[in-house]
């Protein structure tokens, strides 16, 4: 990883962690065509782990009890 690149995590079932192999890439600013960011680079286990807590969360937590109306205030653009 560039010293200078900004450093990111992933955010899977509640937790900030790197990615399983410890592998990460360089995200480039389009506009200016250089190196802003260091991302993770996910693996088949990361994203399993990932879908797993986005089903558990589904199915357990509170969102398949909560009225569409309040779904539509929770996910609406903020502004």
């Amino acid at each position: 990883m560039t010293a200078d690149l900004q450093p990111y995590q992933m955010f899977i079932a509640g937790d900030w962690c790197h990615a399983e192999g410890g592998e990460s890439f360089a995200s480039t600013n389009p506009a200016t065509e250089e190196d802003w960011a260091e991302i993770p680079a996910a693996s088949e286990v990361d994203v399993n782990r990932a879908v797993e807590a986005v089903r558990s969360a589904f199915e357990e937590g509170p969102w398949p009890r909560t009225s569409p109306t309040e779904r539509g205030k929770k996910t609406a653009r903020p502004g």
